[in-house]
């Protein structure tokens, strides 16, 4: 969601952070969208789609919506994808890709809920974490992810985790669509910053927002390339049609071919935004996502260890892809026919040599010419009757 041609914001719900939203009345920095999916509808069947309640102090201010809001999505019983910036401080409310970098780790607690809203739950409904990892490289742009271990298992009565997109390539169009599903905590429109952004913390759904520029991808590239040439984006990020808003930072974007046979794939998270406020609007516009494939050795080696410490087998989305080989061109059939001699099955026109000699195929509907009998499959010359000397 761009705010301008080269600056966007976060769409973090929190004091200033990106892409979340606070509950309180701060400003939404590195996301400038303030609105939960927007034109969408109230969730409660895709748990997966988890809440994250950020800089509190302890679990009421959660429950009592005073916390800061994020939205990620379970990969692994233990573990949760999700954008950077609701974890580490980014400066300026607005992102410039040539100059803004994380800082330090906001202060605070971060909980993790399934439940759909916030102010439903109870303590028992909170997972606390115990680590996080983040890539090396500090700029915003093309580095929003954020990878927040848990304390304990998700049980699957609970949550069944979802496939980020790193076996294979999001602009792999034989596996994936070009839209997507949006499901976050964020609010419900877009106000100026420095007020309060309107219904953050419920979960929201909107299917079927079109992903429009992936510069990895042929499909899509040469409609935006500019964005990417001019350091509005980074390769390691794709664009989408609106639906996201404040408080969605960390949000999945699910594949909607494979959504719709109830399989959830996620081709990355919710990094940044746009709105039309400036011009006196209440929407929020686009989304800038970070890629999850562009991030596979992160999120493999995370998950890894992960999952040594709660006790399941590693996913097998972790594998390498399945490289199905080149068979090559097809042989040519030689010249050799039955019976001649041949030393491999190229000499021969039925592309068949069996014992240094050219045969083919047989059985009960396609028989041997005289002089040949149907043996093991194929067509043997006749053995010549003994001598017996007469």
């Amino acid at each position: 969601m761009t705010k301008t041609s080269v600056a966007v914001a976060l769409l973090f719900a929190l004091s200033s952070a990106a892409a979340c939203s606070d509950q309180r009345t701060t400003s939404e920095s590195v996301a400038s969208t303030k609105s939960p999916i927007q034109g969408g509808t109230n969730d409660t069947g895709h748990p997966f789609a988890v809440g994250i309640c950020l800089e509190a102090s302890d679990l009421s201010q959660c429950e009592n919506g005073t916390s800061g809001v994020c939205s990620g999505a379970l990969i692994a019983p233990n573990l949760i994808v999700t954008a950077r910036h609701c974890v580490q401080d980014t400066g300026p409310d607005t992102i410039d890709c040539a100059t803004s970098v994380f800082g330090a780790q906001r202060p605070g607690n971060i909980y993790v809920t399934t439940k759909p809203v916030f102010t439903a739950t109870s303590d028992t409904d909170w997972h606390q974490i115990s680590a996080i990892d983040v890539p090396t490289p500090t700029a915003v742009c093309g580095n929003d992810i954020a990878l927040i271990t848990l304390a304990d298992n998700v049980a699957a009565t609970e949550a069944v985790p979802i496939i980020p997109v790193v076996q294979y390539k999001m602009s792999d169009h034989t596996r994936y669509s070009l839209r997507e599903t949006a499901i976050g905590f964020g609010a419900t429109g877009a106000v100026p910053q420095g007020q309060n952004p309107p219904g953050p913390g419920t979960r929201r759904i909107l299917q079927n927002i079109q992903i429009i520029c992936d510069a990895n991808d042929p499909t899509t590239a040469l409609g935006c390339q500019g964005a990417f040439d001019s350091g509005v984006a980074s390769l390691n990020e794709f664009f989408t049609g609106d639906g996201t808003c404040e408080g969605d930072s960390g949000s999945s974007a699910y594949d909607q071919k494979n959504f719709d046979d109830g399989i959830y794939y996620s081709f990355g998270v919710l990094s940044r935004g746009g709105d039309n406020t400036a011009s006196g609007g209440t929407m929020c516009q686009g989304g800038i996502y970070t890629r999850l494939d562009a991030w596979r050795d992160l999120i493999v080696q995370t998950v890894t260890t992960a999952a040594a410490a709660g006790g399941y087998p590693i996913p097998s989305w972790t594998a390498p892809p399945v490289v199905v080989p080149d068979a090559g061109p097809a042989p040519v059939p030689g010249t050799g026919q039955l019976g001649d001699g041949c030393s491999g099955d190229p000499d021969c026109a039925s592309l068949i040599c069996r014992s240094s000699t050219c045969t083919q195929k047989c059985d009960d509907t396609n028989t041997c010419p005289d002089g040949y009998d149907c043996t093991g499959g194929f067509c043997i010359a006749t053995p010549a009757p003994p001598d017996t000397g007469a």
